[in-house]
């Protein structure tokens, strides 16, 4: 059965497709490539067309640009010629004047034809001339075009809001849901005086009354990259939307027009164009791409509260479909409610404003223009003066750069049948997460505690990117804090990408030009997300690192025959794409020789994630083994062995605030498949996930029955092995 799917349009030329936009046909606005671009201006960089002749414009400006459909020139008149003829005549006449009055009519009279002969050639030259000109002139005021105007640019900007609701019950339900979502486009511009002056000579080149009616043209906007919205236009912006809906074209009437007569409210001779609009329905996501994660710092006697603020890619709205990344720019604000039954705020990191209304039960807790860690200073730089609360982030950070030093990093998975993007590295060994350290009392060992509980990305996204990444906010009280009680907040935060896919809007010239990026201003991109929440703590209580199998217990599966090279790693990546799971990062070890000459030993490491509810569990594979080589490139044949970890974060029942024995926190489960892995090859059926009922091994439930997030942890341990395992076993058997 065929279903119909929704794509968001993209800018690309009428003829070809291609989306690398060169100019607009002037007429009709479709755009073109380089290739289908009509010839504009001839060997001498002169416009080939003179549609926009004797207006005062420079060359690039008046070089016209035409689709096929509206492909013509328009001849320039013929004064020149004209005057040229005249100048030969008159030269006729006085050389057959001279003759004749030198030398008499007789002797005079051969030099007096020629002359004559010179005049009749030059009248005959203007005559024709002054005729075509007449022509060519009825000619251009039949296609008289729209008054071309170079208005200078105040500011272009597209910005889309979301809004949306977080909730967090008691059974620990995390429920997050988009509301209200949509977009503007607003374009600013300002009547140049040359544009007026234009305006005069235009009606003087055509013949028009003062009060003629005259229609101009500002240009054009071409949006770029994935256009998925509709415009809600309004009367005033009748006939702006091209079509395709890719494309602006800023045209009007002068009469009573804001460019050229002024308006109540703005400065005069300003337009200021704001296009509304809402976005497809492939477009809206089905859940707000931000996360807030509230947990109880371990060995802090229950006073100090962590919300992590996770920003992630909006997750695809179709089977197969692409994650979309967001740029994440700042939190402009965040305000936090808390009871005041937990005293005072001792600290919080970053800085906060606390404010404590008398006659109020609850506190409030507010944040300004918070940037992610690898962003800081970056902002402080391109804004000096800025308010943030550099002591604040400063913490922030430096509680971050606990997190060891094999975290994976986010990173676009490896296409199918293509080589993945790897990182040379030297060989890590996988991590195995410590023990909460005892309560010392302070705010420092709260970050440093909080820090171990983020299970990725723990230095704040520092490379540069920003699609994903957190922001930790730790709070310490002077009292308790009741498990039993909620919180409440609102947040709004930017980002500098947008829902519906665009990610630049480029002018262009009356004429059909695009105009160079280099020219001011600059477009800015940007979406606003909003939050309301409520999340209640009761089933939050404290939360602990879990990594499955323990550092003593690493369990080591052997593959004879499969090759350890990057057919290998994509086969397998993709496997875990399509299991749900998200790779982040393959990094390839250089190879090394063998103690044998054909020999070269390879090292991979792949690392990932897949998410239960709030809460990501996160996998490292290592491949590694040895590649046999004959007389070529490719290798003939191999071994490997293959080695996983997963780790994440879980409540931890047993913390109850006080000091916990280490064994407490190191329970191990023994997690053993639906069969055994063996280095012999047998016939398997493809990877389903079993059900829970099938699987031998027992993992910590909750009184419902459910799987804990501890046990959901160990349980992942045991599927990832198995696809791993069923992988690797049918690269075995199909390759040669």
């Amino acid at each position: 059965m065929l279903t119909v799917e929704e794509h968001a349009p993209r800018a690309r030329c009428y003829d070809c497709g291609s989306p690398t936009i060169f100019s607009l046909c002037h007429h009709c606005g479709k755009s073109m490539c380089h290739q289908h671009s009509s010839k504009a201006v001839d060997a001498f960089k002169k416009p080939v067309s003179r549609e926009f002749a004797d207006l005062g414009l420079k060359d690039p400006q008046a070089s016209t640009y035409h689709c096929a459909e509206h492909d013509h020139v328009v001849e320039g008149g013929l004064r020149g010629l004209i005057w040229a003829g005249v100048a030969i005549a008159v030269v006729g006449l006085v050389l057959a004047g001279i003759a004749v009055a030198a030398a008499g009519l007789r002797a005079g009279l051969a030099n007096m034809v020629a002359g004559l002969v010179l005049m009749l050639a030059g009248a005959g030259l203007a005559a024709g001339a002054y005729r075509a000109h007449r022509r060519r002139k009825a000619a251009e005021l039949s296609v008289r075009p729209f008054l071309p105007v170079v208005p200078g640019l105040k500011s272009i900007s597209v910005r889309e809001t979301l809004r949306g609701h977080v909730s967090l019950d008691e059974d620990g339900n995390y429920t997050s849901t988009p509301q209200r979502t949509g977009g503007t486009v607003e374009i600013v511009m300002a009547l140049a005086p040359s544009d007026r002056h234009r305006l005069g000579i235009y009606r003087n080149k055509y013949s028009l009354a003062p009060g003629d009616p005259v229609e101009f043209s500002a240009g054009f906007a071409v949006l770029k990259g994935e256009v998925g919205l509709t415009f809600q236009p309004g009367p005033e912006h009748h006939g702006m939307l091209l079509p395709g809906g890719t494309s602006l074209a800023f045209r009007g009437s002068v009469t009573d027009h804001p460019l050229f007569s002024a308006t109540p409210g703005q400065p005069a001779e300003q337009w200021r164009i704001r296009l509304p609009y809402g976005l497809q329905g492939s477009r809206v996501p089905r859940s707000i791409p931000i996360w807030i994660v509230p947990s109880l710092v371990p060995s802090s006697d229950k006073r100090a509260l962590v919300l992590e603020l996770r920003w992630i890619p909006i997750e695809p709205d179709r089977p197969g479909g692409e994650r979309r990344p967001l740029s994440f720019k700042q939190f402009e604000s965040i305000e936090l409610t808390v009871p005041k039954s937990w005293g005072y705020v001792q600290s919080a990191s970053p800085a906060a404003i606390v404010s404590d209304p008398e006659s109020e039960k609850f506190r409030t807790i507010e944040w300004k223009r918070l940037a992610s860690p690898g962003q800081e200073e970056n902002m402080q730089r391109d804004e000096p003066g800025t308010d943030s609360p550099a002591e604040g982030d400063g913490e922030a950070a430096a509680s971050d750069s606990t997190q060891p030093e094999d975290s994976p990093q986010p990173s676009r998975p490896p296409q199918p049948n293509r080589p993945p993007q790897v990182v040379n590295r030297p060989p890590q060994s996988p991590r195995a997460e410590d023990s909460a350290d005892e309560d010392d009392d302070s705010a420092e060992d709260d970050q440093a505690e909080a820090a171990s509980l983020i299970t990725v990305d723990g230095r704040g996204r520092t490379d540069g990117r920003a699609d994903e990444g957190h922001q930790i906010l730790i709070i310490r009280f002077a009292d308790k804090i009741k498990p039993s009680d909620k919180i409440s907040g609102h947040l709004r935060a930017s980002f500098q990408s947008t829902l519906s896919g665009i990610t630049d809007v480029r002018m262009c010239q009356s004429a059909g030009r695009l105009q160079p990026r280099i020219r001011p201003p600059k477009s800015t991109i940007e979406l606003e997300v909003t939050i309301d929440f409520e999340l209640s703590l009761s089933s939050v209580r404290y939360q602990d690192a879990r990594a499955v199998p323990n550092r003593d217990r690493l369990k080591i599966d052997r593959y004879p025959g499969v090759i350890p090279d990057f057919e290998t790693v994509v086969n397998l990546t993709n496997e875990l794409s399509d299991q749900g799971c998200y790779v982040k990062r393959v990094v390839e070890n250089p190879p090394r020789g063998s103690w044998c000459a054909n020999r070269v030993n390879r090292y991979w490491d792949i690392a990932g994630r897949r998410y239960h509810g709030i809460f990501p569990i996160d996998f490292r594979i290592t491949l590694t083994g040895e590649e046999e080589y004959g007389s070529g490139v490719r290798p003939t044949a191999g071994d490997t062995d293959a080695q996983l970890t997963v780790y994440g974060s879980y409540v931890n029942e047993t913390m109850t605030g006080e000091v916990t024995t280490e064994d407490e926190l190191q329970t191990e489960y023994v997690v053993t498949p639906e069969y055994e892995m063996t280095s012999e090859y047998e016939a398997m059926p493809a990877y389903a996930a079993p059900p829970e009922s099938e699987v031998t091994a027992e993992y910590e439930v909750t009184k419902h029955g459910q799987l804990t997030m501890k046990g959901q942890i160990e349980k992942e341990w045991a599927e990832l092995r198995s696809i791993v395992d069923a992988n690797l076993k049918g690269q075995g058997k199909s390759r040669p």
